[in-house]
């Protein structure tokens, strides 16, 4: 039996959940964002201290192009990723300017880029535009960094509109699809992670997800876990294909561990 099945067995019959395996497994996952509008130096410095836990590092942090190098310094010596942003965070920019930001951003050290999802246009019906935009931004990427496209699913009227959008960008060549920019708060909904799952299988099994939907519990974890595991089998469970982009979950793993 898998590792998480283990864990969503011990929940149901009423076992206490075992904090130190999951928050091994977790920790590596999760990417730190530091995107608030007001964000300072200050306040990813104190970032970059909670990201080495007692039971690993996190994957990345995630900062503004401006503060990439800053944030190198923050973290030498570390296995941490830097990544930042392009387009964002209403991904209504032009592409020359998109795609030199992003080549700067390469120069400056940034270990992945997160471009934002040009859903005005996809949804008055230029989904073909919005496409080229982003397979453009992946040549730009290309052998260099992974591409990370954040999806904006609260930006979607429906499930259908965003499902559509998930498979052009996967086409258009993107390494990972990130759920939302994290400036909007929303609920993890298994069924929207399941659906994203199926057509990252059927389009192709290499390209990852990034979930930035708010996480109240553990168990909510392990639930999402579990689907993950069934839908892409175990190998897929790695910070190479899963993400959670949450300050929250780390906090949430912390006081657990302390309690």
């Amino acid at each position: 039996m898998s590792f998480q099945n283990d864990l969503i067995d011990s929940i149901k019959i009423g076992h206490e959940l075992d904090v130190q395996k999951l928050a091994r497994q977790l920790v590596p996952l999760i990417s730190l964002p530091a995107l608030n509008p007001d964000v300072d130096t200050e306040q990813i410095q104190a970032l970059c201290k909670t990201a080495i836990t007692p039971v690993g590092s996190v994957a990345t942090i995630c900062v503004y192009p401006q503060f990439v190098e800053t944030t190198q310094n923050f973290l030498q010596d570390t296995p941490i990723q830097i990544a930042t942003v392009a387009n964002f965070p209403y991904g209504d920019m032009p592409l020359d300017f998109v795609i030199e930001k992003i080549e700067k951003a390469i120069e400056y050290g940034a270990n992945e880029i997160e471009l934002v999802w040009p859903y005005s246009h996809f949804l008055a019906g230029f989904g073909n535009k919005a496409q080229e935009f982003v397979q453009n931004c992946s040549l730009t990427c290309a052998h260099q960094v992974p591409l990370k496209v954040i999806l904006a699913l609260n930006e979607f009227p429906d499930l259908e509109s965003a499902s559509e959008a998930a498979r052009l960008i996967i086409q258009a060549g993107a390494d990972f699809i990130k759920t939302g920019t994290g400036l909007k708060h929303s609920s993890l909904r298994l069924c929207v992670i399941s659906k994203l799952l199926s057509i990252i299988k059927e389009e192709d099994h290499t390209v990852g997800l990034d979930l930035t939907e708010e996480i109240s519990c553990l168990t909510q974890v392990t639930e999402f876990l579990d689907l993950a595991e069934k839908m892409m089998g175990p190998a897929w469970i790695s910070h190479e294909t899963l993400r959670f982009s949450s300050v929250e979950l780390l906090t949430l793993i912390t006081q657990h561990l302390d309690s």
